[in-house]
């Protein structure tokens, strides 16, 4: 069982080391030639007063009245799709999963039931409509998320972020803690073989992990378990949602 638990936290950490890999692309600008240049530098003057003609009709109306239809109705319930709208920014803003009583405590003047029901419509519509990003439920609450099917477009603009990164020796601590909770650190370093005093202690400094309490032994030493930032980071509902491991056992040979 020992040696299986052990592939598998070598799997999750190549798996997480491609995705959060750097890529190094380099993009190339075309110098113009010199005709392109004259031209340019003739035309410039042309440019400038339609560019800032542009910009003074896109800001005209800018500070005028909007139409009494698209002002905000105070003391009026708002209909579904105002609601929805509500909804969205308050996600939108949100850099944490919002739980049903959050959203329900932020729009008051709603019933708890139909602010359920707008979430559920709102979730379904962004899949339908093949959006850019999804709402899922995390961690006991609702956020705004990239569509996975755009992961390489979202991992090449933030492929040079590099300060959160978890490092190989974080992800299998944080996996022999999540599949093993609570467990003991003594238990933590007869897996991995190495001291991991230091490395909880980074995990715990960036709330991942946390102290569950102690173990009914001598010593009386700490309990480690995850915590809701791990859910969020990863992205899962509550620890029921990680993989089993039986199912990740390599297959047997022929």
């Amino acid at each position: 069982m020992w040696k299986s638990f052990i592939t598998f936290i070598k799997k999750i950490v190549q798996i997480l080391r491609r995705f959060f890999a750097g890529m190094d692309d380099k993009h190339i600008e075309s110098q113009p030639d010199a005709a392109e240049t004259e031209k340019r530098a003739m035309s410039g003057e042309e440019e400038n007063r339609v560019d800032a003609a542009s910009h003074d009709a896109l800001f005209e109306n800018h500070d005028e009245p909007r139409p009494a239809q698209e002002q905000r109705l105070s003391g009026q319930q708002a209909g579904p799709d105002r609601l929805k709208s509500i909804i969205e920014a308050l996600l939108f803003v949100s850099g944490t999963p919002l739980t049903l009583k959050k959203l329900s405590d932020a729009i008051s003047d709603h019933p708890r039931r139909e602010i359920t029901r707008a979430v559920a419509e709102l979730r379904t519509e962004y899949i339908r409509q093949g959006r850019g990003v999804l709402i899922e439920e995390i961690a006991g609450g609702y956020q705004i998320l990239s569509n996975p099917e755009y992961v390489d477009y979202v991992r090449c603009l933030h492929s040079k972020e590099t300060s959160a990164r978890l490092t190989p020796a974080m992800l299998e601590t944080l996996a022999i803690i999540a599949y093993k909770q609570p467990v003991l650190r003594a238990d933590i370093e007869a897996i991995r073989g190495v001291q991991a005093g230091p490395i909880l202690r980074n995990l715990m400094e960036r709330g991942m992990v946390k102290v569950t309490g102690r173990a009914d032994e001598a010593g009386k030493p700490f309990l480690y378990g995850t915590t809701r930032k791990f859910l969020e980071h990863f992205g899962l509902r509550s620890i029921e949602d990680l993989p089993n491991v039986e199912e990740l056992k390599p297959p047997e040979d022929a």
